[in-house]
């Protein structure tokens, strides 16, 4: 039954109108201030009225859209890394939208129960049982490659509030582990949390949220983000459906998250306060600017925490929750875009362990309560990796070492493997290898869902001491990537060891003037221009007081170009200035720092190169429709 209250209009009408017959001039009596008033009264009556009587759904399409939030329990798990025992740390209740996973990757699963043990709700929940690290140096050179400080790890998990259930139960392996007798509401506050018109939550996809930590510029920060997300989009076999991720949520923090100590990255320890400590702070920062989020399941949503610090220093570059974890911390060191990758999408996502071996030195294995492997753990057991067909499967699927199985072949064994970026970061290829990428694909991406609002930038990019081989998904064709460097040897060719030039600007140009497209050079000197139309093209760079320009560039509706561009030797680069530049398209501004020519610095004759010689470069073929081999082309200028 309707509560609001119910206006009759035509009894209203009859009980505040005259007679007419009490007035013989109808005219004299509409001149007063009394009959003014009465039918400025029916008018507003009848306005009042005409709302009243709209239906609940006309008068919500009168109100601004606002996120449907629920009574959720927040649940805060302690696992002792040295008894490996799981325990309730505080439980809550608040706002959100409890979304639930059955990946079945992860060996925990938990459940919601009444009185007759009914299930009311269930869903794969993640644990942290260690912190994975990625490093670049050996590590029995590494003080921190295994941390000896085993304090507990906490883990936080949701459940929908329901008021039937009596008891909420966590399994491992079949084998319950913990039994949680949830509070009512009348034994907690409800958390208030006002509502903010933010978008709805892609609950089916892979939700990736940056938060800064250290960072002075706001434009410094947006920039690094895009290079991720550029990195992210591009590598195999997560190309090949990039809007399964969202990366539409992005926060520049202030506050401290201890993550950067100085002008260090704060994770170098026996300890990384930021995955620990901070963790709480993290979630706060998030959920309280994009509520939709709270609730939601460490399989569909991962924290990328970025760290304005040192690039040029050893040691711990980045680190994750596990195998499942909701949070990872990376610092700006050149290989930024490597290890996020390693860890956000290696580790947390895809439930790969590393390829390189802690050692048996003073950082010992002993110290350590973890064995497994990608070989040995449940989610991606020797059952799976024995059996994958083609180059690159494990013999037998064994190793004597922690994480490493087959091959080593990493200048140091302990570093892992070449083929694959699960390896030590120096080491470390920039993709994963084939083995891996069966893993990605058939049991990953797989299993998420497109969500139409990702925002998938145009860019793709290369690693340090890598070329440009990652293949690039059939929806990014036509394309042109490369790498700009400074040639040292003047023989126009991209060689070991030269300098990749970061932050140069790249100007793609249509022969005719009528495409234009610029974009800045990433941490490892990479550019690309994706989706691009047919037609003749010219490549400029400029950074600092080198400058080349590349003529002659055909593009068809199927080409796929590397091109590398060299700058002459003794190019400067150092000096920078706040620069707006336009995005693709000329729709927008964004202010970035970029290089620019000193003062009183001559502006240098620009290099002139040609394309020659596009040929397939093997290493980056893939199948694609109708089993037609697709391969990026590599081009040597002259």
């Amino acid at each position: 039954m309707n509560d609001e209250p119910q206006i009759n209009v035509n009894q209203t009408t009859q009980e505040t109108l005259p007679e007419t017959k009490q007035t013989p001039n109808v005219l004299n009596f509409l001149k007063t201030k009394k009959a003014l008033f009465i039918i400025g009264g029916f008018i507003l009556l009848l306005i009042l009225s005409s709302f009243l009587f709209l239906s609940p759904k006309q008068q919500n399409e009168n109100q601004p859209t606002k996120p449907k939030l629920s009574k959720i329990w927040e649940i805060t798990l302690s696992f002792d890394q040295k008894t490996q025992k799981l325990s309730l740390k505080k439980i809550n209740i608040k706002e959100g939208n409890v979304t639930s996973s059955n990946f079945g990757l992860s060996p925990y699963k938990l459940y919601v129960l009444d009185k007759d043990n009914k299930k009311l709700f269930q869903t794969d929940i993640h644990i942290t049982e260690e912190i994975l690290y990625m490093i670049d140096t050996v590590p029995e050179g590494s003080s921190s490659a295994i941390p000896e400080n085993l304090e507990p790890l906490e883990s936080v998990v949701y459940a929908p509030y329901l008021k039937e259930a009596t008891k909420i139960e966590i399994y491992k392996k079949d084998e319950k582990v913990l039994e949680i007798s949830p509070p009512k509401n009348s034994s907690f506050n409800l958390i208030d949390k006002a509502f903010a018109q933010t978008n709805n939550v892609c609950a089916n996809s892979l939700n990736l949220v940056f938060v800064s930590d250290g960072y002075s510029s706001e434009a410094t920060f947006n920039n690094n983000v895009q290079q991720v997300i550029g990195k992210f989009v591009s590598l195999y076999p997560y190309s090949e459906n990039p809007k399964i991720m969202d990366f539409s949520r992005a926060i520049y923090n202030t506050t401290s998250l201890g993550c950067k100590s100085g002008t260090q990255f704060n994770c170098n320890k026996d300890y990384c306060p930021c995955l620990s400590q901070a963790e709480p702070l993290v979630r706060n920062i998030v959920f309280t600017k994009y509520p939709e989020l709270q609730g939601v399941d460490s399989d569909h949503l991962k924290f990328i925490i970025l760290v304005d610090a040192d690039m040029s220093r050893d040691g711990v570059l980045g680190v994750a929750k596990g195998l499942g974890g909701s949070i990872g911390a990376f610092e700006t060191h050149y290989q930024l875009l490597k290890v996020c990758a390693h860890e956000i999408l290696g580790h947390a996502a895809g439930y790969l362990y590393d390829r390189y071996i802690y050692s048996s030195g003073a950082n010992s294995i002993l110290k350590t309560t973890k064995t497994e492997s990608n070989c040995s753990a449940n989610s991606a057991g020797a059952s799976f990796w024995s059996q994958i067909p083609g180059a690159g499967a494990y013999p037998g699927c064994t190793s004597n070492y922690l994480y490493a199985p087959f091959p080593r072949d990493c200048d140091d064994p302990n570093a892992g493997s070449k083929q694959t970026m699960m390896s030590m970061a120096r080491c470390a290829s920039a993709k994963f290898d084939a083995v891996e990428e069966a893993w990605l694909k058939n049991n990953i991406v797989s299993k998420y869902q497109v969500c139409d609002s990702s925002v998938i930038p145009s860019t793709t990019t290369t690693e340090p001491g890598q070329t440009t081989t990652t293949t690039i998904s059939q929806s990014d064709i036509p394309y042109i990537k490369g790498v700009v460097f400074i040639d040292s040897n003047n023989n126009n060719s991209f060689d070991f060891g030269e300098t990749k030039v970061t932050s140069a600007r790249v100007t793609l140009t249509q022969t005719n003037g009528s495409y234009l497209r610029t974009i800045d050079s990433d941490l490892s000197g990479g550019y690309s221009f994706a989706k691009i139309n047919s037609g003749n093209y010219e490549l400029k760079v400029e950074a600092g007081n080198g400058i080349g320009t590349v003529t002659g560039i055909a593009i068809t509706s199927s080409s796929a170009l590397e091109i590398n561009i060299p700058l002459p030797a003794g190019t400067v680069t150092a000096t920078t200035s706040t620069t707006t530049t336009t995005s693709a398209g000329g729709l927008t501004t964004t202010t970035t720092t970029l290089p620019y020519f000193r003062m009183g610095t001559p502006t240098p004759t620009p290099r002139i190169y040609q394309t020659a010689n596009c040929v397939p470069d093997p290493a980056t073929c893939k199948s694609g429709v109708n089993a037609i081999q697709q391969c990026a082309l590599k081009c040597t200028i002259k």
